[in-house]
């Protein structure tokens, strides 16, 4: 089973479809591939040989009701955040 995973060591999101083990996290556009950083310009390559590359993943969120599609936004929320700080 594929697995595109976002946690913080306790919370774990799967953002892959799955009819049973993740029925919470879908990617809109089906498949999703990361991005091939080019190489860095600079000899003096400050953080690595490789370009920063930005990803971004469009998801759709579902639940039974209201109240649990507000609960998975909340968590995939805070785990963002918690990535970003």
């Amino acid at each position: 089973m594929t697995q595109l995973l976002l946690t913080n060591g306790t919370t774990t999101v799967n953002l892959i479809w799955h009819n049973v083990a993740n029925r919470s996290y879908m990617l809109t556009r089906g498949d999703w591939a990361p991005t091939i950083p080019a190489l860095r310009t600079s000899a003096l390559a400050q953080g690595g040989p490789y370009a920063d590359v930005e990803e971004e993943i469009s998801v759709n969120i579902y639940g039974q009701t209201a109240a649990e599609c507000l609960s998975n936004l909340d968590t995939l929320t805070r785990l963002l955040d918690q990535a970003d700080r």
